[in-house]
């Protein structure tokens, strides 16, 4: 089944791991959107706030996932606070993966970070989403199960 995801990281730190599972996911016959690429970024962020607000929604109108790449800071980012709190308002899938250990780009490698799906719970305290971490020449095999698992999870 063909699945839109969202994915929502820090711009900052993880853009380049971003890169790397997007094509991951991509290549795969399927498709990403929450995704521009370094100058698009420049004229988005030049529309303020309210605009890159604006970008979100609309990507969030097309997807069914929304991946949240969970690094050293992610969990203080306004954007992806509001990714994954559209997500959840929307009943999206919504999967965490902590990226700390993969390569930056720069062939350095992060600390782990506060998972900001960690304050997604039901009544009981149990907590709505999963958060795998990616090890490199492993998970790359698990993306698409972790995918269509929110997904499923969600009933989409």
């Amino acid at each position: 089944m063909s699945r839109h995801v969202l994915f929502s990281f820090d711009l900052e730190r993880d853009f380049a791991r971003a890169v790397e599972l997007r094509g991951r996911w991509v290549s795969r016959d399927r498709t990403a959107g929450g995704f521009a690429e370094r100058p698009q970024w420049v004229g988005i962020r030049a529309r303020g706030r309210d605009g890159v607000l604006e970008w979100i929604d609309r990507e969030m109108e097309r997807a069914s996932v929304v991946v949240t790449l969970v690094g050293a800071e992610t969990a203080g980012l306004y954007y992806v606070t509001h990714a994954l709190e559209q997500a959840h308002e929307r009943d999206l899938g919504v999967v965490g993966i902590r990226v700390h250990q993969m390569d930056d780009g720069l062939q350095r490698v992060g600390v782990p970070g506060y998972d900001p799906l960690d304050g997604f719970r039901d009544a009981s305290g149990r907590r709505l989403y999963m958060t795998h971490d990616w090890l490199p020449g492993f998970s790359d095999r698990f993306l698409g199960s972790w995918i269509e698992f929110a997904a499923e999870q969600a009933g989409l």
